[in-house]
């Protein structure tokens, strides 16, 4: 609810020693931009890249503070996410080991996942309220945590092709 969405999880099991289940994520009023401090930040380590697409999207702009962990991931997630932002249009940058994201949408645009599976799925959930179509090179990557996260998509209606 932070960000203006209510987000419920319901785990139906275990698979790989991983929790498996469904999340249902809804707009509450408005999607809001907001500021993640440093000390906040191991606990939300993994989802930033999606919670910088959303970034994207919400007014104001949106702060990931000491976030140089981001460097030391399967890539310099934190490089990543600010060329593939601008490369779909959108605004972002690294101020030292920060990452700011300003609002205003993403206009499409051809970005690289440079390999690593949360960049790429990010990415393209962030690609599918582009105002014009978009395309996520390195998309294969997605699959190391989630075989099927095109076809799910799909699933849900997402105009997704896949290419090359």
């Amino acid at each position: 609810s932070r960000m203006g969405v209510t987000v419920e999880t319901a785990i139906a099991g275990e698979q790989l020693g991983e929790p498996v289940g469904s999340i249902h994520v809804a707009p509450t009023d408005a999607l809001r931009s907001t500021r993640v401090e440093a000390e906040e930040l191991p606990l939300v380590i993994d989802e930033v890249p999606v919670l910088a697409m959303l970034g994207t999207h919400a007014p104001g702009e949106t702060w990931f503070l000491g976030a140089s962990e981001l460097r030391v991931k399967e890539s310099d997630r934190l490089a990543a996410l600010v060329a593939g932002i601008r490369a779909l249009g959108g605004h972002a940058a690294a101020e030292s080991d920060d990452l700011v994201i300003a609002g205003g949408g993403l206009r499409g645009g051809v970005a690289s996942s440079g390999g690593d599976h949360r960049v790429a799925m990010a990415f393209t959930v962030g690609s599918l309220a582009a105002d014009r179509p978009s395309e996520v090179e390195g998309m294969e990557a997605a699959a190391v945590s989630f075989p099927g996260f095109v076809e799910t998509l799909r699933s849900m209606g997402a105009g997704i092709e896949v290419v090359g």
